[in-house]
C-alpha cells in the first residue's frame, strides 16, 4: 500500500469516527438548554468539516484532494481526415491535453485526425 493510499485510509476511519461522534453529540444535546447553541455553532463546525457547511470553506475532501490530486480531464473532439473514418468526428474523455489544430497523420492505429476541440472538463 502506497503512502498516500494509507494516508487516504486514515482519513476516511477519520470521517467515520467524526460522523459517529455527532450523532453521539446530537443525541446527548437533544432536549438540553444548549442545544439551539450547539446546532447554530458546534454543530456548523463538524458539519464544515464533513463537507456539509459552507461550500467556500475547507473540509476534509480538500485534504483528500491535496494528498492525492485530482487528474484532469479533458473531452477532446477529433475529425478523422482518411482512412475508412473519413469525415467522422469523434469525441472522447481523456486525461491528455491536446492542442487544437494539431494533425496526426500517422497514428500508431487507425486513420489519421485533426484535433478541433479540446475542454477541460473537471
Amino acid at each position: 500500500m502506497t503512502n498516500s493510499e494509507e494516508k487516504r485510509e486514515m482519513i476516511f476511519e477519520a470521517m467515520g469516527l467524526i460522523e459517529a461522534a455527532k450523532e453521539l453529540l446530537d443525541e446527548a444535546v437533544r432536549g438540553t438548554e444548549i442545544e439551539a447553541n450547539y446546532k447554530a455553532y458546534g454543530r456548523y463546525g463538524i458539519d464544515q468539516l464533513l463537507g456539509d457547511g459552507n461550500p467556500y470553506d475547507s473540509d476534509i475532501q480538500s485534504i483528500l484532494d491535496s494528498i492525492n490530486p485530482k487528474i484532469k480531464e479533458y473531452l477532446v473532439t477529433k475529425k478523422f481526415l482518411g482512412g475508412l473514418l473519413d469525415g467522422f468526428q469523434k469525441s472522447e474523455i481523456t486525461s491528455v491535453e491536446m492542442k487544437v489544430g494539431l494533425v496526426v497523420m500517422n497514428p500508431v492505429a487507425g486513420s489519421p485526425y485533426k484535433v478541433v476541440s479540446c475542454e477541460l472538463i473537471n
